[in-house]
């Protein structure tokens, strides 16, 4: 079947620049918000194991947010962000849906590639 609007094609690298800048910027923010529990006063309440677990994937999260939205190492910041979508969706069952579209943002990015503005070119 032909395309109802053809000329839109040309943009097709607009849709991963977009999905990178949400994804990236969701990362940022709720990595942001998270560290700073963790890292605060209200993180010294946990388990050691839950502190150290908790502390390392929010700043896993945080670091791959901004690569993704840079589009610097886009596609192994796609890799952890889905990872660690996926451990995030299991552990916290309230919003595992909202983890689990996250994820599949992650791995459209990791195929799809950056998109417009990255510093990340394929060969």
């Amino acid at each position: 079947m032909l395309s109802l609007f053809p000329d839109l094609l040309t943009f097709g690298l607009l849709a991963p620049f977009i999905i990178r800048l949400t994804l990236g910027l969701f990362y940022i923010v709720w990595g942001n918000k998270h560290l700073r529990i963790v890292w605060g006063k209200g993180g010294r309440n946990m388990d050691h194991l839950v502190w150290w677990t908790s502390r390392f994937s929010v700043l896993a999260a945080f670091l791959a947010g901004i690569s993704v939205f840079a589009g610097l190492y886009m596609q192994v910041g796609a890799l952890v962000l889905a990872a660690l979508s996926l451990f995030f969706a299991y552990n916290e069952p309230s919003t595992r849906v909202q983890f689990l579209l996250l994820a599949a943002m992650a791995f459209s990015l990791l195929f799809s590639g950056a998109g417009f503005f990255a510093f990340d070119l394929p060969l």
